[in-house]
């Protein structure tokens, strides 16, 4: 990382000053070049608190300095569209013919705890004949949402869910609910696809509304995703 460092009293970037050994300030613009190494106590790299200088003999000089340049922090909508395009790409390993779901468990911290996708239990063929059944492709099928539940390793309670292309319905919402997950996320529902599953999806909100669960819908294409 790139520093500035003027160890001289009047130096605006440090909150202490510091003279090296032979008396004059020195400017430090970049650390390797000016062969000396950084070591870091106390913060992170991005926004850092205390720092040594080291030479190439070893020597160390303390300096106490605050990093200006900080990285712009990224918000809760850029992580919920990363989730989701996660979930879009999850569905895409479904088989069935008609609509691919898929589920990501997520843990506080952001990371991934279980995915999911439709299809059919560990094995039960999920043949033609099956697939391009309607009737008898739901009564075999597996929601995302329940696969995701299901190969879970650990407890998710006070998880988040993301599910694409549309909200969990409302038998799975029961399941989540009773998952201990607290939050829900899902895109949009385009209003081509609002007249086939409305309904079903404005039952599993009430549900989650009911029960304390944030449900949420995002804006796949949103003006401002930082």
């Amino acid at each position: 990382m790139f520093a500035f460092f003027c160890v001289m009293q009047t130096c605006v970037q440090t909150e202490q000053s510091h003279v090296w050994p032979d008396g004059q300030p020195i400017f430090i613009n970049n650390l390797r070049d000016a062969g000396l190494s950084k070591r870091i106590r106390g913060g992170v790299m991005a926004k850092w608190d205390h720092a040594d200088l080291m030479d190439k003999s070893g020597q160390v000089y303390p300096v106490r300095a605050v990093e200006k340049f900080e990285a712009p922090r990224r918000g809760q909508l850029w992580w919920d569209l990363y989730h989701l395009r996660v979930a879009r790409e999850i569905a895409s390993g479904s088989k069935d013919p008609s609509t691919q779901v898929g589920a990501v468990i997520v843990r506080p911290d952001r990371t991934v705890a279980a995915t999911g996708y439709n299809g059919f239990p560990r094995g039960i063929a999920d043949t033609e004949e099956r697939l391009h059944d309607r009737e008898l492709k739901y009564g075999l099928v597996v929601h995302g949402e329940i696969n995701a539940i299901l190969t879970a390793k650990e407890s998710i309670h006070g998880y988040t869910l993301y599910t694409w292309p549309f909200l969990t319905c409302e038998k799975c919402a029961l399941l989540v609910i009773q998952s201990g997950i607290k939050r829900v996320v899902a895109p949009t529902l385009p209003e081509e696809k609002k007249a086939r599953w409305k309904t079903s999806l404005e039952k599993a909100q009430a549900l989650y509304a009911e029960a304390g669960v944030r449900c949420e819908m995002v804006d796949m294409e949103p003006a401002d995703a930082t």
